[in-house]
């Protein structure tokens, strides 16, 4: 009787491990409903239309949210085994869906591969993951490694190539929070922000310290993911992850796409998907969540770090009070930026 339950208990487990990886599976189909009830709401449909719209996004938002709530339980454990790490990190993977999904459409179109492929290639490697999840035994235990075990000074690197890049990335996030007054005004603060930007001597050094942030972060994911975690823990990883994998498809869309191959201006119409725009086009919707969670992440990511410093001298209370804060901040700013490069602005049409 006992085996039997121990047996159920572990198939149950597994269910759980595999959540985010079948919640990523099916992203490409709550981006679908998402661009078709638009589609709806655009042709007046708006009854139908509306209720499609808020059920269809937060099935998408519903993607990240599932794999944060797994990676959360599975980071709880203080003697984890080797295939509750692997799902920890897989459900990591299954927060960054949005920016991957978008890295993968953008590589392979680059490619010059076969329309929709970037949907086959997408359920293949979702497939994979619920395979190698499957595949992982939960009674071999895998040592947690010490905090020593992350190299102070890669942290400490981290950290302050971080508080360098923020220099670029609050401007960079100010700028577009400043669409939605118009696209006129984003990009006549964006001129001005790029004569600083875009010098000769100051954008090698920014992509430099990108490329770090990303290969740096990549490196102490991996290990941060290894050892037991609270909620702002994993949040911070989460969000860490999230930004990796959104940097590398930016860099990529910017740089590759838009100035190499298609030789045009990445200013407000290339990010907002014009003259389509993000909703009304089957490709570019997936644009919507990639843009808004990125923004939101930055803030979960910087809003968890200062609280980590705060602990330090500050009572837990006021730690999280202003890790909130600063999240909350982040909420407000990335929603005021996708809806205006959704097109929606506030200044009277001409």
């Amino acid at each position: 009787m006992t085996t039997a339950v121990l047996e159920k208990a572990r198939s149950l487990q597994r269910y759980v491990w595999s959540s985010p990886a079948l919640a990523a599976l099916l992203y490409p189909l709550a981006l679908a409903a998402l661009f078709r009830s638009a589609t709806l709401v655009h042709e007046r449909a708006v009854g139908a239309g509306g209720l499609a719209f808020l059920v269809s996004l937060s099935l998408c938002l519903a993607v990240p949210a599932v794999a944060v709530r797994v990676a959360y339980l599975l980071g709880h454990a203080e003697a984890a085994s080797a295939g509750e790490i692997r799902a920890r990190r897989l459900a990591h993977l299954a927060v960054a869906s949005p920016p991957l999904f978008t890295l993968i459409g953008v590589a392979l179109y680059l490619l010059h591969a076969p329309a929709n492929s970037d949907y086959l290639l997408w359920a293949l490697i979702w497939l994979g993951v619920l395979v190698a999840i499957a595949l992982g035994r939960a009674d071999v235990p895998a040592a947690r490694p010490t905090r020593a075990a992350i190299a102070p000074w890669l942290v400490e690197l981290h950290g302050l190539t971080a508080l360098a890049l923020l220099l670029f990335l609050l401007p960079h996030v100010a700028n577009h929070v400043a669409g939605i007054w118009s696209a006129a005004t984003h990009v006549h603060v964006m001129k001005a922000l790029r004569r600083i930007y875009r010098n000769p001597v100051v954008e090698p050094v920014l992509v430099a310290v990108v490329l770090f942030q990303i290969g740096s972060g990549v490196v102490l994911l991996w290990r941060r993911t290894a050892r037991p975690s609270d909620l702002f823990g994993t949040l911070q990883t989460a969000a860490a992850g999230y930004l990796a994998v959104f940097l590398s498809s930016h860099l990529t869309a910017v740089f590759v796409l838009g100035r190499a191959v298609m030789k045009v201006d990445t200013d407000f119409s290339f990010a907002s998907g014009a003259p389509a725009g993000l909703l009304l086009d089957s490709w570019n919707v997936r644009l919507v969540l990639h843009y808004f969670l990125a923004v939101c992440c930055l803030f979960v990511h910087v809003g968890s770090g200062v609280r980590a410093v705060m602990l330090s001298r500050y009572p837990v209370r006021t730690a999280n009070r202003t890790a909130w804060s600063v999240i909350g901040v982040g909420a407000l700013a990335a929603a005021v930026a996708i809806v205006g490069l959704a097109g929606f602005h506030l200044a009277p049409a001409a």
